[in-house]
């Protein structure tokens, strides 16, 4: 079964990811930031982690540098911001918000399964 890591500032669709995934095969945590996600990655292992790009702090940007420098884990990026604003940076994996359950699951399915 895989585990994902979730994180996300907006306490919202944190809500709405947890309930998407609570009806999946997917083991997940989700946490509101990328403080958060380092000190989990420090103590437990994931599959993969999906994150929004822009958060107060540390952003998601400078989380993927340091998970892919120091855990080797597939980054998701899940982001409000513009396909356009996006096109500087070179993602592969990267979903817009809002989406629908539909379409974030499928979005999963097909970098993680």
């Amino acid at each position: 079964m895989k585990k994902l890591l979730f994180v996300d500032d907006n306490l919202t669709y944190r809500q709405l990811i947890k309930y998407w995934l609570s009806h999946t095969n997917y083991l997940f945590q989700i946490v509101k930031n990328a403080e958060e996600a380092l000190i989990k990655l420090e103590t437990e292992k994931f599959d993969v982690i999906i994150t929004d790009l822009f958060m107060p702090d540390i952003s998601g940007l400078m989380l993927t540098e340091i998970v892919k420098e120091k855990y080797h884990i597939p980054i998701l990026i899940i982001t409000a911001n513009s396909a356009f604003e996006l096109s500087s940076y070179n993602f592969e994996n990267k979903y817009p918000k809002p989406c629908t359950k539909i379409h974030f699951l499928e979005f999963l399915k097909k970098y993680v399964d």
